[in-house]
């Protein structure tokens, strides 16, 4: 991923994140809490200028009710050969744990193969 798409990557995560946060009437310094967090790491992913790894994004879409696939930018991630690999093992791991519906495992696997 070249410096530019990572960037795009972040800035259009974090843009979910905070709509996501917003919907549910949290403030950053809420939802910094329930992640254990600092404010100022929420305000920095939100603005894209922090890049949360993506088993700390799993956590905080848990925290905001909404599904991990919905904070991530479907026009990028589909082409990004890393992510996908990563996100795999995340994926892999939560349904082992059964920390995760098979629901969301299907849709998951959905996202990544790009349909």
């Amino acid at each position: 991923m070249t410096s530019k798409e990572k960037e795009i990557f972040y800035k259009s995560i974090g843009q979910s994140i905070r709509t996501a946060r917003e919907k549910l009437g949290l403030s950053q310094e809420k939802l910094a809490e329930e992640i254990e967090m600092s404010r100022v790491s929420v305000v920095n992913i939100e603005k894209g200028r922090q890049s949360p790894p993506l088993h700390l994004l799993w956590v905080i879409a848990k925290n905001l009710n909404v599904e991990f696939e919905s904070l991530l930018p479907k026009a990028i991630s589909q082409d990004i050969p890393e992510i996908n690999s990563r996100l795999q093992k995340i994926i892999d791991r939560k349904s082992k744990e059964a920390s995760i519906t098979q629901d969301s495992v299907d849709k998951l696997n959905l996202f990544l193969r790009g349909i």
